[in-house]
């Protein structure tokens, strides 16, 4: 008789699984990690470090990214409708082609450390036009 095998979210994550919707990945170290096109949909990576990662084409809608580390992470095209991003480090973050204007808790500080391609990305209103 075969095992169960059950992976817990972070080793779906490191092993490329691409369906993490609900994932708990909070306070995990995927610094570096290849999630293009993951669905990430609901998951927790509060505090979660995510360094230099490539969340490309991700779903991240309504992701938890409270006190998350996402210092030069791609974000092209990413989904982040209700993302909350309280007190998310965005230092060299690169964002283009991705919709903010949904997204939870964005301040201008945590912006203008991104790297923002303001021709593609949409800002909310309450930071449109330098606010």
């Amino acid at each position: 008789m075969a095992k169960a095998q059950f992976l817990s979210d972070r080793q779906r994550a490191e092993k490329g699984k691409r369906n993490l919707i609900r994932a708990d990945l909070s306070w995990q170290s995927l610094g570096g990690a290849n999630l293009t096109g993951g669905n990430l949909r609901g998951a927790n990576l509060s505090h979660a470090n995510l360094a230099a990662a490539n969340l490309s084409e991700c779903n991240l809608s309504a992701a938890n990214l409270t006190g998350a580390n996402l210092q030069n992470v791609k974000l092209d095209r990413a989904v982040l409708t209700g993302a909350d991003f309280t007190k998310t480090d965005l230092t060299g973050t690169f964002l283009r082609n991705v919709d903010l204007s949904r997204v939870r808790n964005l301040t201008r500080a945590q912006l203008n450390t991104a790297i923002v391609d303001t021709a593609t990305t949409k800002l909310p209103t309450y930071l449109s036009k330098g606010g």
